[in-house]
């Protein structure tokens, strides 16, 4: 006797899988049948109707007919395969490029009747698609109806998803809801049952976007529930009240050899109203590239320790502690703040040095990495922690600072501005704050987009510059170059880049290198030969996107722009322009691909960090605006929290409307809720729902 699938069994028994593609799909996190009824599509073709050429939209998914008269098959100047054709249904024509489809070749053919899906581009008076969906069209005049669209992959095509998701949608009633019933109901939630089939097999297009949206709420409100949860514990901690006199204040801005901005006045106002408040500060501090974030924090430091406190100011690498350190130096020489820098790599005595006078209070300020927050790392009174590139950390390494007998006031910065959507959710246990007003005086940088078959005059620019002493970074996104066979070969190492400069510079003039595989005492010094001008050409990886600060550095030149972030981009374009003089900024772009030579264009378009990053968003995705995943960082697989903003909102009311009510979850109808909010959540937040 057959047994009937399950919920929980393995995708790989389902009809048409098997061990190899559920390996493949395991990757993607779909392991069991339940994980795939929750596999959401990334579209749906309405297939209603077949569109006429003369009568396409832009920019909207549609069907089209018509038969090939032109074909062709080359190779971009960079070596990527390209199919072009172009296609009449006798209302009008339409050109179509696939890139990396080989296969084509074999398909297509003049004279073959075809079906088309995709979005067309109106192209200096020409209908135009770049990689559409294509098939042989018969010439029966049969449709669709609505097709939902799944991510497909090199290995698993979306046709495939489609059919296992067919077997298991009967499943879909028992899957247990989560939300109670009523609670469902008045929130005009459509029955779980019902949103899976509406999901998968929708009868119109507004049916797939309820059944979505019922999805993405109960995945949104478990997270915004936690956040309230997390929130309504803040407000019974107790912390250090400090308060900010007129004469301390006075004294602070003393040390400081410039005016503060009213955009920097406006967040100190807030934290000391924090330091007042008698509860721990838990705020984030958002500022772009040059922002004057580091003086917010050196006030914040300042008056902790004016009251009797210490202060720890934590960062991700060593080259950034060191750099802040530096700078800190510079602003507090003429105060009497006892500082000290503990990294990773200090000898053990020197290291007992430093822990034994912070233990008993005799250091007020202490700068570090990871070092920080070591077993055997104990301060005496810590009232204040400043962690620099939030991002960098994970949210339990964060809180381990703050596992004091007081919790102490806590103050993060990220140079990376993130749309408000994705910090409500990423950061929701922390105030948010944004610097958006930079320092007077600051030079202007130009970015230009430079196609690779000129990369050799922007290489001709940096020497000549180098030989008249400005100093210039090379950044690529790869240390060493790709073995032969294993493709990227257009993906140029800090290695080629070094020895090409080299050649071309001769002896007299000094080139320097710096990646995240060196010696730390080896990318210090040249870190350091950098800022001393006894190098004027720096090649580096991305190891230099944060931390590095040279008045003198002119121009950047990033080797294969169109492989990294819009977001990253502009963290490492904020290394130049730092001085007063003008700077430029060379984004060598080696893609074929239109939508990737917008992006860059994008970037050089403007030079605000909050503006690139709703770019970054969109065009990349809420998953990874900051060019890496991140750290501890709740994953969805359903809601998004940068489309779905109004919903995240929504949730966030209801659920501070919820624990008002229920603080603890008590109620029998948020039973499984609760479990499941525990299970998911606690660690991440830190939950402990007692009773």
């Amino acid at each position: 006797m057959t047994r009937l699938p399950r919920l929980d069994d393995n995708v790989q028994f389902l009809k048409g899988v098997g061990p190899r593609k559920g390996e493949i799909l395991a990757k993607r996190g779909i392991e069991t049948n339940l994980d795939l009824l929750y596999t959401i599509p990334r579209d749906y073709l309405d297939l209603r109707q077949v569109r006429p050429i003369a009568q396409m939209a832009e920019d909207e998914v549609q069907l089209l007919r018509g038969k090939i008269f032109w074909l062709d098959f080359r190779r971009t100047k960079t070596g990527m395969p390209l199919v072009e054709m172009q296609c009449t249904d006798g209302s009008g024509e339409l050109t179509v490029q696939w890139f990396h489809r080989p296969d084509l070749r074999e398909t297509l053919a003049i004279d073959q009747h075809v079906e088309i899906t995709g979005k067309p581009k109106r192209v200096e008076g020409h209908w135009r698609m770049t990689n559409p969906k294509i098939r042989p069209w018969s010439g029966e005049d049969q449709t669709q109806g609505i097709v939902p669209i799944y991510a497909g992959s090199q290995e698993i095509r979306s046709e495939e998803i489609r059919s296992w998701v067919r077997q298991v949608l009967p499943l879909a009633g028992e899957v247990v809801s989560l939300l109670p019933d009523e609670y469902a109901q008045k929130k005009a939630l459509v029955p779980l049952a019902q949103a899976f089939a509406d999901l998968h097999e929708p009868a119109d297009l507004s049916a797939a976007s309820a059944a979505r949206q019922r999805l993405a709420y109960e995945e949104i409100f478990q997270f915004a529930v936690a956040s309230a949860l997390k929130r309504s514990k803040r407000t019974r901690e107790r912390g250090y009240a400090i308060d900010v006199s007129s004469e301390v204040d006075r004294r602070i801005r003393r040390l400081f050899p410039f005016s503060l901005t009213p955009s920097q006045d406006e967040v100190i106002q807030n934290i000391v109203g924090d330091f007042r408040s008698g509860h721990p500060m838990h705020r984030l501090i958002q500022g772009d590239v040059g922002s004057g974030k580091t003086a917010v924090a050196i006030y914040a430091i300042l008056a902790v320790v004016a009251a009797g406190y210490q202060a720890a100011f934590m960062t991700p690498t060593e080259i950034l502690a060191r750099q802040q350190f530096r700078v800190l130096n510079d602003y507090l020489s003429r105060s009497r703040v006892r500082r000290q820098l503990l990294v990773g790599g200090l000898a053990s005595a020197d290291r007992q040095a430093i822990l034994d006078p912070l233990y008993r209070g005799e250091i007020d300020l202490v700068v570090g990495t990871h070092a920080l927050i070591q077993p055997d790392v104990h301060f005496a009174r810590l009232g204040l922690v400043v962690i620099d590139e939030q991002h960098k950390f994970g949210v339990r390494q964060r809180a381990e600072l703050l596992q004091q007998e007081v919790t102490p006031h806590q103050m993060v910065m990220t140079a990376t501005p993130i749309p408000r959507s994705l910090a409500m959710t990423w950061f929701g246990d922390l105030d948010l704050t944004a610097l958006r007003q930079g320092p007077e005086g600051r030079g202007k940088v130009l970015t230009h987009v430079v196609p690779a078959a000129k990369r050799d005059d922007v290489y001709q620019f940096l020497l000549r510059r180098a030989r008249m002493g400005q100093q210039s970074l090379i950044v690529c996104a790869r240390i060493e170059p790709t073995p032969k066979g294993q493709g990227g070969d257009d993906l140029r190492s800090a290695q080629e880049i070094l020895a090409e400069v080299a050649r071309h510079a001769g002896v007299d003039l000094p080139i320097g290198l710096v990646h995240g595989k060196m010696e730390d005492t080896d990318k210090d010094e040249a870190i350091r030969r950098f800022r001393r001008g006894d190098t004027l050409i720096l090649v580096a990886t991305v190891v230099i996107e944060v931390g590095l600060d040279v008045p003198n550095v002119s121009h950047v030149l990033i080797e294969n722009a169109d492989r990294f972030g819009l977001s990253q981009l502009h963290q490492i374009r904020g290394r130049v322009g730092r001085g007063t003089g003008e700077g430029n900024c060379f984004l060598l772009d080696y893609s074929d691909d239109p939508e990737g030579h917008q992006r860059l264009n994008d970037l050089a378009s403007t030079i605000d960090g909050f503006e690139i990053a709703e770019l970054d968003t969109r065009s990349r995705g809420a998953g990874d605006p900051l060019g890496e995943r991140q750290h501890g960082v709740i994953r969805l697989r359903v809601g998004d929290f940068q489309t779905d903003s109004d919903l995240l909102a929504q949730c966030r009311k209801d659920a501070e409307e919820l624990v008002a009510a229920d603080p603890a979850l008590r109620n029998p109808a948020w039973a499984r809720f609760r479990r499941a909010l525990l299970d998911r959540f606690a660690k991440y937040f830190g939950l402990a729902l007692v009773g």
